[in-house]
C-alpha cells in the first residue's frame, strides 16, 4: 500500500471536516438579492464565514485555494472590538464547487445548504440574464426564514 496515496486521502478528509465544522459554527448559506439597473433583480449563491482570527482565515484560505474554489476576503475594522475578517464563496461555479465537497457531510446547515444546491441546480439551465420570479422567491424565502436567529431556550439536564 501506497503511504502517499493514504496521507494524501486523510488530509483531505481531514480539510473536509475542518471546513465543515468551520462552516456549521461560524458559516452561513444564503441567497444576496441583487436589484438589477432593469429594476428586475437576481438572486446569487453565497457562502460566507466571518471571524476575527486571521489565522483561522488563513487556513480557510489556503484550503479554498487547493481545492481551486475563488473567493473574496474582506476586513471590517471596529474602534472598540477585534477586527472581523469575511471570506465570501459566490456565485453559481464557486457556491456548487464548494457544496458538492461539503454536503454530504453537512449536519445543522444542512438545510439551508441543500436549499442553496437546489436552487443552483434549478438555475443551471437558464441563461444568468433571465429574471427572477416565484419559483426563485421560494428559494430566498425558505432560505432566509432557516437562517433567522430565534429565541435561545435552555433545556435542565
Amino acid at each position: 500500500m501506497d503511504e502517499t496515496i493514504d496521507y494524501q486521502q486523510t488530509k483531505s478528509l481531514f480539510d473536509i471536516g475542518w471546513m465543515v465544522a468551520i462552516l456549521e459554527g461560524e458559516g452561513y448559506f444564503g441567497l444576496a438579492k441583487q436589484l438589477l439597473p432593469s429594476h428586475h433583480y437576481r438572486y446569487k449563491p453565497t457562502i460566507g464565514i466571518n471571524n476575527t482570527s486571521l489565522k483561522l482565515i488563513e487556513q480557510i484560505e489556503e484550503i479554498l485555494k487547493k481545492w481551486q474554489i475563488g473567493y473574496w476576503k474582506s476586513k471590517r475594522n471596529f474602534q472598540y472590538k477585534k477586527d472581523q475578517f469575511l471570506i465570501v464563496i459566490q456565485g453559481y461555479k464557486r457556491g456548487g464547487k464548494l457544496l458538492s465537497i461539503i454536503l454530504p457531510y453537512l449536519n445543522a446547515k444542512k438545510p439551508q445548504a441543500d436549499i442553496l444546491w437546489n436552487y443552483i441546480q434549478y438555475r443551471k439551465p437558464l441563461n444568468n440574464h433571465d429574471f427572477c420570479g416565484e419559483e426563485e422567491d421560494s428559494f430566498y424565502q425558505r432560505i432566509k426564514e432557516l437562517n433567522k436567529k430565534g429565541k435561545v431556550s435552555t433545556t435542565k439536564h
